[in-house]
């Protein structure tokens, strides 16, 4: 069986694990990722690089005629997976590779962390609005939906065997580690800091600007705020870089701690204290039950949507906040959790009661063998 991923905007390098790819290929299946985003001018903004962990998986299709070809060259049984709202940007893709028997199609609406109210559920609102007229002719074989509650917004037809309730892709990577040790080159005891490149990150640039932010400025502060931690604690920061770091080499050689990649489930798991502005990997702080230190800079008052991101983790996990220009003190850093917090937040947006302790998509592939 071939599997295709299908993405339209950026080619992120977590792509390997959140896809469960390296599990897909050892099921004996064929996997890529096809890239349409140029056909419908949904990149615009976004630096289209193809990672190094992606290489040889990836094809970026320029022309519509181009994946069409691709299209009627696929033999055997494909899945292809992309989110459902594909159907709206793209829906004469979606038309085509439904005339093939041989073909099945798996449409999904992921979870997202509360970064901000107008993130969430913003795929299911955009579908009901614009598609529902015509949901039983671009209904998927399989529909992978982020809460129970989707299932009635959706109104397809009630199939147990169609419909997935799924975990975060962070809880995916909960799974992989379950009985992993501490590793030998992390530190006994440490503070991690969760790294999203804000000044360089595409997904920010485009919709704040190039020049937000004071970077030079920002950059420093946040790294005096890292090592007052540092110094308060009597603890090693590490860095757990942002998957799109590989990019920015000159970057990550800026920071005066010690810098790892692709790690950042391990590094929460066996750290002390997580330390972020409001990255989603909070995720992994939930779900390992870790104290969450957040960073504030007063040069993010004048734009709504990073301080909205940051104040929504601080209400929704009742933890602290500090300002990257101003000085800090022992008090406060608390190194405890509030457990109703957490819990209340993993059931909302990582886990919901009785749904799947699998990887997803070997999960979903096995339904449609």
């Amino acid at each position: 069986m071939k599997v295709i991923f299908v993405e339209l905007r950026m080619i992120r390098s977590n792509l390997y694990r959140n896809y469960d790819i390296a599990e897909i290929k050892q099921n004996g299946n064929e996997v890529e990722i096809w890239h349409v985003g140029k056909i419908v001018n949904a990149v615009e903004g976004f630096k289209l690089e193809i990672p190094n962990s992606l290489k040889g998986l990836i094809k970026i299709f320029y022309k519509r005629e181009e994946l069409d070809l691709s299209i009627s060259e696929l033999t055997g049984r494909v899945v292809f997976i992309s989110q459902l709202g594909l159907q709206r940007k793209y829906p004469s893709f979606i038309e085509q590779i439904r005339k093939y028997d041989n073909f099945a199609w798996i449409g999904r609406i992921t979870k997202q962390a509360p970064t901000s109210g107008w993130l969430n559920n913003s795929n299911i609102f955009q579908y009901l609005k614009r598609f529902v007229p015509i949901r039983y002719e671009y209904e998927p074989d399989v529909l992978l939906l982020a809460t129970s509650k989707d299932v009635l917004r959706l109104k397809f037809p009630n199939d147990p065997k169609k419909i997935v309730i799924q975990h975060s892709e962070d809880y995916n990577e909960y799974i992989r580690l379950i009985e992993t040790e501490r590793p030998i080159d992390f530190p006994k005891n440490y503070v991690v800091f969760l790294d999203q490149m804000i000044c360089h990150q595409p997904a920010v640039l485009a919709s704040l600007g190039e020049n937000f932010i004071d970077k030079e400025k920002y950059k420093r502060k946040l790294i005096g705020t890292l090592s007052e931690i540092q110094e308060i604690l009597q603890l090693p920061i590490l860095i757990a870089a942002h998957p799109e770091s590989e990019k920015y080499p000159e970057y990550l050689a800026s920071f005066p701690f010690k810098v790892i990649k692709s790690r950042s489930a391990e590094l929460v798991k066996f750290s002390k204290l997580v330390v972020t502005h409001y990255s989603t990997a909070i995720n992994f702080a939930v779900i390992y039950k870790k104290p969450i230190l957040l960073l504030d800079f007063h040069e993010f008052n004048n734009h709504k949507l990073v301080k909205k991101a940051i104040n929504n983790f601080q209400y929704t996990l009742d933890i602290t906040k500090v300002f990257i220009d101003e000085k800090i003190n022992k008090n406060d850093i608390k190194l405890s959790v509030n457990e109703d917090c957490y819990k209340h937040y993993f059931k909302k947006n990582i886990k919901e009661e009785d749904t799947i302790e699998e990887l997803t998509y070997p999960y979903l592939l096995k339904l449609l063998e």
